[in-house]
């Protein structure tokens, strides 16, 4: 039976064309149902995408430095290096992301 069984590893096909839709409708952004994954929560898409990112030979993702260490220490766990960019009265300074990177 379906509802005990194992699902789709990507969630139901059903919400992630609802979402694909919706997405589409208010964000005006497109995408693939087949291409979107439903994730547990928060943490378990950061840890996913750690994974990701370091089996595509990733070495380091720059973070926000008020993130959680909680999402930090997902992403180190999954082998990535986490420079920490700054913030000011406007937000992330990306015009810094340069000199992070490797430091």
């Amino acid at each position: 039976d379906e509802v005990f069984g194992y699902g789709d590893p990507q969630g139901r096909a059903e919400l992630r064309t609802v979402l694909a839709e919706y997405l589409a409708r208010a964000r005006g952004v497109y995408a693939d149902p087949e291409r979107i994954v439903i994730c547990a929560g928060f943490a378990h898409g950061v840890a996913l995408l750690g994974r990701v990112l370091r089996r595509r030979r990733v070495r380091e993702v720059a973070v926000e430095s008020y993130g959680l260490d909680l999402h930090t220490n997902l992403l180190t766990d999954a082998g990535l290096r986490i420079p920490c960019l700054p913030l000011d009265e406007h937000g992330s300074r990306t015009g810094d992301l340069a000199a992070l990177r490797g430091a």
